[in-house]
């Protein structure tokens, strides 16, 4: 987060309001930006990668709708 991250709340969006002035970006200038925007993108390494774990078998789980072991469940409820 940084110091900006409540001003766009509660929804968190960019609000760009409409107004009245002269788009003076030229469709060149665009293109050169996205280009160099791809090209930086382009040196980027992809997202990690994350090691694949197996599933409990579901007689180890609990009967709620929970997703933990139960004995961990059992543990936290005390």
């Amino acid at each position: 987060m940084n110091e900006y991250y409540e001003y766009f709340g509660p929804d968190y969006e960019l609000d760009v309001k409409c107004s009245n002035m002269e788009d003076l970006n030229t469709p060149g200038y665009l293109e050169r930006i996205k280009n160099i925007a791809f090209e930086h993108l382009r040196h980027v390494g992809g997202p990690p990668s994350v090691q694949m774990q197996g599933v409990l078998p579901s007689r180890f789980l609990c009967q709620t709708s929970c997703t933990l072991p139960c004995s961990r469940h059992s543990s936290l409820a005390d």
